[in-house]
């Protein structure tokens, strides 16, 4: 999961408190790197279960069996943390802000991130600068790492590999050819010169902080980069189950063909049944002569341990699974022979909604602060010179409940009979699932009829004015 960067901390150029900092950083990457790597074969599903060291199975019985309740236990709160953009007060917006929001693809962007910040705890956003306009770009541990700074609650620093490429001394696989190093007053650019030779070069900046924000699920005091959902309890479940569908498979083999076995046979009968165990299984009919002695082989079948049992322990495992991580017992197939109501499964869905509001909070700050550092490096100035009115930026979310259609729509109208007005506010128009777009587009048709109606009113009222008194009177006679 440790990205090779031979001997990049000897760097031409890196200067004493930025070689510091970068070898922190590697520590830090190399400390974490295993756990990275086994919460990333659990998501993927390519974890197996450790030997207990009583299986009689020979090696080469290999069920390979696999679940995906690991990546379950992720992505039922990812889909539930649904960016969709900033937001400021009083109707203000910024339009470079938005510029830089769509050229980045920044809300495509964060929600494919989602599941990696679940999966690991944390991922990272870096802010950028290319021909004056700002770079916003995900990493994920895989890439970056960061340096946490507990009397600042912020990040100390942060190290990125920032490009990759196939190269002189590797011509098949890529390897890491550029890094950067984020400090709080600049950044380090690393270049790669040789297989194991980098040049350092410094860049600095206004922020005052590095330019690189963490995005974390939980994060508390003792875990500031958050905690994953594929906790020790979902990973020894996940083990389990795959232990027990790897044995259950093994025993659906010997339910369909039973062992079975011969007594008393003769020596000539045992070598050529030897040769032929498979056909005389498989026989519709066996035949055996009698013994010297006169007696006559003894046929059995061993019982075969049905399915079922293991069925039983599979849903207990599935119960306790469900228990931990929120995720319904019907998303992993185990269905109950009364059907839970809707409202039951509402209920049951609570924790998952309760993690997916704990992620939209963490991120929204962190959000907040990639915008601010964006909107900074847009008007080359520092955060502290940004009006009011950007300051005030915040992240906009989904509902994480993901309520109907039909009771989005229930609710937008009400609210807009109680409050005059709601209903020409962007919020009324994302509540019925109109995206930005479509309700600039709304807002505007229904501003030009308004506008045509206004026109066509003092058009008459400018007729009837022209028309002198006596004329008015006429008109509201005939029409009377």
């Amino acid at each position: 999961m440790t990205p090779s960067l031979p001997n990049i901390e000897l760097a031409a150029n890196l200067d004493k408190d930025a070689k510091a900092e970068l070898e922190a950083l590697l520590g830090i990457w190399g400390s974490v790197s295993r756990r990275n790597r086994l919460l990333r074969d659990h998501y993927e599903g390519d974890a197996r279960p450790e030997p207990l060291g009583i299986c009689a199975l020979p090696d080469s019985v290999k069920p390979e069996a696999s679940n995906t309740w690991a990546r379950k236990a992720v992505t039922s709160v990812s889909e539930r943390c649904r960016f969709e953009g900033f937001a400021f007060k009083d109707e203000y917006r910024d339009a470079k802000l938005a510029e830089t929001v769509r050229r980045n693809r920044l809300v495509t962007a964060v929600n494919r991130l989602a599941p990696s910040v679940l999966e690991a705890g944390c991922a990272f956003l870096t802010v950028g600068k290319h021909r004056g306009q700002p770079i916003l770009r995900t990493r994920t541990v895989d890439t970056a790492v960061g340096d946490w700074d507990d009397a600042a609650q912020q990040l100390r620093g942060g190290l990125v590999v920032s490009a990759t490429a196939r190269t002189e001394w590797s011509p098949t696989a890529p390897v890491p050819v550029s890094a950067v190093l984020h400090l709080p007053r600049r950044r380090v650019l690393l270049e790669r010169t040789g297989a194991s030779s980098w040049r350092a070069q410094s860049d600095d900046h206004k922020m005052g902080r590095p330019m690189m924000e963490a995005l974390v699920f939980r994060p508390s005091g003792l875990k500031p980069f958050g905690e994953t959902r594929i906790s020790g309890e979902v990973r020894w479940l996940a083990d389990e189950a795959n232990r027990i569908m790897e044995d259950m498979a093994v025993a659906a083999e010997l339910f369909a063909a039973p062992q079975k076995y011969l007594l008393g046979l003769s020596a000539k009968q045992f070598k050529q049944m030897k040769k032929n165990k498979m056909p005389a299984y498989m026989g519709m009919m066996l035949l055996a002569t009698q013994s010297e002695d006169g007696g006559t082989p003894a046929y059995g079948q061993l019982p075969a341990t049905p399915p079922s049992a293991y069925v039983e322990v599979l849903t207990l495992l599935a119960k306790m699974y469900s228990a931990s991580t929120g995720v319904p017992l019907s998303s992993l197939g185990i269905v109950a022979d009364n059907p839970s109501s809707a409202e039951a499964i509402e209920s049951a869905r609570e924790d998952i909604i309760t993690a997916a509001e704990d992620m939209i909070e963490s991120l929204s700050q962190s959000l907040r602060e990639v915008a601010v550092m964006a909107m900074a490096v847009g008007e080359n100035k520092g955060p502290d010179d940004l009006t009011d009115e950007q300051l005030a930026v915040e992240a906009s979310f989904a509902d994480p409940a993901r309520p109907s259609t039909a009771a989005q729509a229930d609710a937008s109208v009400k609210l807009a009979g109680a409050a005059p007005g709601f209903s020409m506010t962007d919020e009324f128009w994302k509540m019925n699932k109109f995206t930005q777009a479509q309700a600039d587009s709304i807002k505007a048709q229904m501003a030009d009829e308004q506008a045509a109606r206004d026109a066509s009113r003092l058009s008459q009222i400018a007729k009837l004015q022209t028309g002198g008194a006596d004329t008015s009177v006429e008109v509201f006679e005939d029409e009377g």
